[in-house]
């Protein structure tokens, strides 16, 4: 082939050709060290860097914002850890009333003390038949 035949040829490539490409062959750069060091991709600061070093930059940065978001979910967990102690803590003083007023206490307390809201009603539902 050609030097003219590989450069048309080349220029018959589309972008999302050769970006297809290397996402089916994500090795193909694995042996090309002399097409590394040539390359380069511009870079916020303006200065060129190499594949490696963007690829390291972009996985510090999905590192960093699974960080993020793994703090964000261990803080909800805890939170809901939380919630389930209060909610358990509630649901056993309801069982252990012996009577409604010590029921409605219960919760009344419960409401105000452990989840910090202002009232709270209880309705009961009897079988009519």
């Amino acid at each position: 082939m050609t030097e003219q035949t590989a450069h048309q040829k080349a220029e018959e490539l589309t972008r999302e050709q050769v970006a297809d490409y290397l996402r089916e062959n994500p090795e193909f750069f694995v042996d090309q060290d002399e097409l590394l060091r040539s390359l380069t991709l511009p870079h916020d600061s303006g200065r060129a860097i190499s594949l490696v070093e963007r690829q390291v930059h972009l996985f510090r940065e999905q590192r960093d914002t699974l960080r993020r978001e793994l703090v964000e979910l261990v803080s909800i967990a805890r939170q809901n850890d939380r919630l389930f102690e209060k909610s358990k803590r509630l649901l056993m003083q309801v069982i252990e009333a012996r009577t409604l007023n010590d029921m409605a206490s219960a919760i009344d307390d419960s409401i105000r003390g452990d989840f910090g809201l202002d009232a709270a009603s209880v309705l009961l539902f009897t079988d009519a038949n």
